[in-house]
């Protein structure tokens, strides 16, 4: 019934914006045609975004698949710091941070998320960085800076990228040398000592030869203060990171461009909190639900957390993280006549340690000092390779890719002291197709494939004491040398009907798939190792793109209806072999999922525009049998996914006398109730909430110099952005409190 009301009401809203139309359009894929009299129609008054979500450079609105994009103007203007900062304001994606703010990002799509805290495994939502896939979680957490736009495609991944995705993915496309030269610079200043400073210069080194530098400088001292030892939390001693880009243009037909980055940061994780789950003065006892939610209770050893405050944690441990990483490539594309020749070849290397209180309290369970360490050693090359073309009727492309990386990682408990290590290297090999065909001017076809070979191979020790953080240290209580093979088809169909240049209809199917693993981090042995099962999704889409009044409106829905199958997660699982159940990496079930996602843009002015949109989610999980945390999860929700998201802003920029302009703008988001993790926990779940974002400001006539104020959580909302259950506690990690200061920007 739910899934009739959806597809009841798309097509009724599509019937409507149907028969406003004048006219059919001459052309559907997006390029003008000049015999057309709608394609002769005036542009439009804003700037449309150019995206390559399909490996070739379109409109967004021709793109007939659900995908969202933000320009680097609108990024700046929002203030966009980190990867979180972006998907406020965009539909059906969420994120979470399980391992306080030095840790990795967990980003959410539809539903679809990465289960396993672990830097062993591989997102189920994939980050590409200028279409360099980003194979560990490490490199997620990099800043956003000089960027040209961000693309999000929603839904599974499995035939155009390089890297099998369930969730889907995430690209980051930085700003390119310029043919003039340009300059800029943004000095900003904010409380807890927040400096940021960023630039970049741009401009041509020859008449073949463009070149552009850009760097970003943070730091700051931290919102929260431990109280146990008065060391402040949340801080960055500096984040320093760095991009270089070189493009060639040899020839006419021959095109090169060379990129290359660092990154440098070093800092301490934030506290965190914990409520406990045992009665005061009898610590033997469960307390009432309302009585650990309201911070009455205790933990197994008589512990309360003094005072639930956002500014204050009681860790008394070491919380210090640092990164440090590069890399390069390089992206040919050679005209061969009619055939186009795409080369992208990359190397990247990290190295992340991250100090993590596992517990949020300075005496935790059987009087243990629950410090967590994780320390991540990953390097990986790629290679992709493709050939596209086109003719009047057929677009297509065709090609290969290769990836191969070496993790080294380590969870250290080293009060305990206890902790695991795993060596790790995964290879992966595909080949894939995909080609558009327009039966009729206005009704296009497209069906794509991809095969992928993966191979996994890990060396495992478990350790029970002596361990080192980063070391292979401590006593090996088992040795495992193991590895898998999968392989998987995966394949999309579509079709896109354009009832007029600027209203487009669009269905699609398709499926993706994540590779399987090893069990890395919870209670292992070698019955326990797995390996595990890759998951598969399977995903259905309806949609309509559609602009309005020369193009100063945009209105887009999709409906979408998923099955995500041999969904990966840690749970608690009887170990083989044993009397015991323990915490694994394993494959829990299945889940299905509907949804829908509305975007509306307006431009009623060149000096004002808005925006708007809204996430319905409906899923249940079925897994019959599985526990974690305790809990039965089968019929549950997914964690991470608000039934109903909300998000809207404007910026207006009216111009006074002298041409100059003043600055406002604002931007809010809306999620309500959802639960951190599968097993839907009454004590770790977030209320629904509000955040606002608001900024005002003057620019000069010529836009060279602007001065903004800016806030963030501007009502400095109380929210978390993880929980869990960790035995006789329910711990958290907080959302940002309000965050505020001055910008200055200026260009040259």
């Amino acid at each position: 019934m739910r899934q009739q009301f959806i597809l009841g009401a798309l097509l009724g809203s599509c019937s409507a914006l149907a028969g406003t139309v004048p006219g059919y359009a001459q052309v559907a894929t997006g390029e003008k045609d000049s015999t057309s009299p709608l394609a002769q129609a005036a542009e439009p008054a804003g700037a449309d975004i150019v995206i390559t979500a399909q490996r070739r450079s379109e409109r967004l609105q021709d793109v007939p698949i659900a995908v969202s994009a933000l320009s680097g103007d609108a990024l700046k203007s929002m203030g966009v710091n980190k990867p979180q900062d972006i998907f406020r304001q965009m539909p059906s994606i969420t994120f979470q941070a399980p391992a306080g703010a030095a840790g990795f990002p967990i980003f959410v799509v539809r539903g679809v998320a990465m289960l396993d805290l672990s830097y062993t495994s591989e997102s189920s939502v994939a980050t590409y960085r200028d279409d360099v896939y980003q194979g560990n979680n490490a490199l997620a957490a990099t800043p956003v800076f000089d960027l040209e736009r961000v693309e999000v495609l929603r839904g599974p991944q499995g035939t155009l990228w390089g890297r099998n995705a369930t969730g889907g993915l995430i690209n980051f496309i930085s700003a390119k040398p310029t043919q003039e030269f340009a300059a800029g610079a943004t000095v900003q200043y904010g409380n807890y000592d927040d400096v940021v400073l960023e630039g970049y210069v741009s401009g041509p080194l020859s008449d073949t030869v463009r070149a552009r530098l850009a760097g970003r400088f943070n730091s700051n001292n931290g919102y929260q203060t431990d109280v146990v030892n008065g060391l402040r939390l949340g801080t960055t001693d500096h984040a320093v990171d760095l991009r270089g880009i070189l493009a060639f243009d040899p020839t006419d037909a021959l095109s090169i461009t060379l990129s290359a980055h660092f990154t440098d940061a070093s800092g301490r994780n934030d506290g965190g909190a914990f409520k406990g789950t045992r009665q005061p003065g009898n610590p033997a006892a469960s307390c009432a639900l309302d009585q650990v939610l309201a911070n009455q209770c205790v933990n197994s050893l008589g512990y309360r957390n003094p005072t639930f405050t956002r500014s204050l944690a009681y860790s008394g441990e070491d919380l210090s993280f640092s990164r440090h990483g590069w890399g390069a490539s390089g992206h040919i594309e050679l005209d061969l006549g009619g055939v186009t020749l795409t080369s992208i070849t990359a190397y990247e290397t990290i190295r992340k340690f991250e100090g993590f209180d596992a517990d949020r309290a300075p005496i935790g369970q059987s009087a243990g000092r629950f410090l967590q360490v994780f320390d991540i050693d990953h390097e990986q090359i790629s290679q992709e390779i493709r050939l596209s073309g086109k003719s009047d009727k057929l677009k297509w492309q065709v090609g290969g890719f290769y990836y191969h990386d070496k993790r080294f990682y380590t969870s250290s408990l080293p009060f305990i002291p206890a902790g695991n290590w795993a060596d790790q290297s995964i290879t992966s090999y595909s080949v894939f197709a995909q080609g558009t065909y327009a039966l009729t001017d206005t009704f296009n076809l497209t069906a794509g494939a991809r095969y992928t070979k993966d191979k996994k191979d890990i060396l495992l020790a478990g350790v029970s004491a002596g361990s080192v953080p980063g070391t292979r240290l401590g006593t090996r209580t088992f040795l495992l040398d193991s590895g898998t093979a999968p392989d998987a088809i995966t394949w999309r169909l579509g079709a896109d009907y354009h009832v007029a240049q600027d209203v487009m209809f669009f269905a699609t199917a398709s499926t993706g798939y994540k590779v399987g693993g090893f069990n890395a981090t919870g209670q292992f042995s070698a019955a326990t190792a797995g390996p595990v099962a890759p998951e598969k999704i399977t995903a259905y889409e309806l949609g309509v793109k559609s602009s309005w009044l020369d193009r100063r409106l945009t209105a887009n829905l999709t409906i979408y209806h998923t099955i995500w199958d041999k969904i990966q997660a840690a749970a608690t699982v009887p170990i083989p072999g044993t009397n015991t159940i323990g915490v694994v990496y394993t494959n829990i079930g299945k889940a299905k999922i509907d949804g829908l996602e509305a975007e509306i843009a307006f431009r009623p002015i060149d000096e004002l525009s808005f925006n708007a949109g809204l996430s319905l989610n409906h899923n249940k999980v079925r897994a019959p049998g599985v526990i974690i945390g305790g809990r039965p999860i089968d019929g549950n929700v997914l964690a991470n996914t608000p039934k109903t998201s909300i998000f809207g802003g404007f910026n207006w920029e009216p111009r006074l006398a002298n041409d100059s302009r003043l600055i406002f703008g604002a931007n809010a988001s809306y999620q309500s109730r959802k639960n951190f993790r599968p097993d839907n926990s009454p004590f770790t779940y977030q209320p629904a909430y509000t955040l606002v974002d608001a900024r005002a400001g003057w620019a000069d006539a010529s836009d060279r110099y602007r001065v903004e104020v800016f806030a963030k959580n501007l009502f400095d909302k109380k929210y978390f952005e993880s929980g869990a259950p960790f035995g006789d506690e329910a711990i958290y990690a907080w959302g940002m409190p309000r965050t505020y200061g001055v910008r200055v920007t200026s260009k040259f």
